[in-house]
């Protein structure tokens, strides 16, 4: 292929003609074509490229480079006919290189960094010795008196600010922030963070925000702080997943106080009905009265409407009746004639069992005496330390021991004698079934017969008398 050249210069014009430069025709011929030239402008100092329809064109006055347009409006501006095409294409690699000593003066370097990098695209700002530097993208509006409106920043620290241009954290959003409708959820498979997503399939739609660690499958705690915290709409569900009140717990919950604000009364109490739903209504009855009569003094229901103060005295320590200052768990005084301080009833109507009117019990383990009852009366004309009334029917008994062990009675003891004179003094016939061993003096005074077989004995002529055990083994 051969290339013609052919220079023409125009007076009129002032403009230099370089047609045919490395041109040709499909034909293949050499031949003149206006449409492709390089050429200078004596009027504005202006230097024009013209490929075929392509205009390039270096302003004189501005040193502005225009691709596709012949008034460039920056240093470099790229214009094509609408509908055309108009990428612009930044290719070669930088291999991760830092940007020419040259650029410390300022501005923007872009590159594509695929050696050393993942392919991305390197966009880098210096910002030399300007306060906040980084990126800054707006969109123009050049109806009118023309709007610049900033759509996000990027500043040198790393702060983003969408609908600000000075972000004070990582991302500061000025406005609405929505994530949009997913129909299958994508979950990444290591990190852990705060995951937000809305999954919407036509049958299960749901916004989900949630605390969880990819790599250990495991939820973590997820904290909201705020002077207050509202929901709007809808039900609130802790431990399920389709809650049916405003709030559902499926679990115990557990609260330092609680206030039902629906028609609260004071002096009202709160009542379930036969769902579960509680309110505030008012007592079956109101209880008036108090307790005036000190401290530790229990009160109780004078009636079904008032309260009063009982005879027991709690002083947290021991409970008295008819004290205040009981010396023991449970201390009983009476002053009045007549008056029985403690009475057991056992009317219980049973074939089966046993019937306790009182029933007194010492368990100390290792105790150096442990006493199940103890009974004392003093200072009266005739004082019983225990009176008992058993009536007299068939089987009846007044006074059983059911123990093995002995009894023991430290004064005179009277049968059928209210006034004994003796260690024992029998009045009424007497039955021994077995031995009788006496040691002393025995004054009986018979009234009646007497049966057995009586025997003379010179054993209250002897002294130091003492019992014979393993009378064989001894002789």
């Amino acid at each position: 292929m051969k290339t013609k050249i052919t220079i023409t210069l125009l007076a009129a014009a002032s403009l230099l003609f370089a047609t045919n430069v490395a041109y040709a025709q499909a034909t293949g011929n050499n031949t003149y074509n206006a449409a492709n030239y390089i050429g200078w402008s004596a009027a504005s100092g202006d230097l024009p490229f013209k490929i075929s329809t392509t205009m390039m064109t270096l302003k004189n006055t501005t040193g502005y480079l225009g691709i596709g347009t012949t008034t460039p409006l920056g240093t470099l501006d790229v214009f094509a006919a609408t509908n055309a095409p108009s990428w612009t294409y930044l290719r070669g690699d930088v291999n991760a290189t830092k940007p020419s000593s040259t650029f410390s003066g300022g501005g923007l370097g872009i590159g594509w960094n695929y050696t050393a990098g993942g392919g991305e695209v390197d966009f880098i700002s210096n910002k030399v010795d300007r306060p906040i530097g980084g990126f800054r993208f707006q969109d123009w509006n050049p109806s009118g008196a023309g709007t610049l409106t900033d759509l996000m920043t990027i500043q040198a620290g790393g702060n983003v600010g969408i609908g600000t241009t000075l972000p004070t954290a990582l991302l500061d959003v000025k406005g609405f922030v929505r994530s949009l409708a997913v129909t299958t959820l994508v979950a990444p498979t290591t990190g852990k963070g705060v995951e937000i997503v809305y999954r919407a399939d036509g049958v299960n739609d749901f916004g989900l925000i949630q605390t969880y660690d990819r790599g250990g499958a495991t939820y973590k705690q997820m904290r909201l702080d705020a002077s207050s915290f509202a929901f709007g709409f809808g039900n609130v569900g802790i431990g399920t997943t389709s809650p049916a009140q405003k709030l559902d717990i499926a679990g115990t919950a557990q609260m330092t106080g609680f206030k039902l604000t629906s028609s609260p009364t004071s002096g009202y109490v709160l009542t379930s009905d036969a769902s579960g739903a509680g309110s505030w209504q008012p007592l079956s009855a109101t209880i008036s009265g108090s307790c005036s009569s000190g401290a530790n003094y229990v009160p109780k229901m004078a009636s079904t409407t008032a309260i009063t103060c009982s005879q027991i005295y709690d002083n947290g320590t021991n409970v008295g009746i008819g004290t205040t200052t009981p010396s023991y768990k449970f201390h009983v005084v009476t002053t009045a004639a007549g008056d029985q301080a403690v009475r057991g009833i056992s009317t219980a109507a049973t074939t089966s069992g046993v019937n306790y009117g009182g029933y007194f019990e010492a368990n100390g383990v290792g105790a150096n005496e442990n006493i199940g009852l103890y009974a004392a009366a003093y200072s009266g004309i005739l004082n019983y330390g225990v009176s008992i009334n058993v009536p007299a029917n068939g089987i009846d008994r007044s006074l059983v021991s059911s123990g093995t062990a002995p009894s023991y009675f430290n004064g005179s003891v009277g049968i059928g004698y209210p006034n004994p004179g003796s260690k024992l003094d029998v009045n009424g016939t007497s039955n021994f079934n077995g031995n009788m061993a006496i040691t002393g003096n025995v004054a009986i005074t018979v009234s009646g017969s007497v049966s057995g077989t009586w025997t003379s004995s010179d054993q209250m002529f002897k002294t130091n008398i003492d019992s014979i055990h393993n009378v064989l083994a001894t002789i």
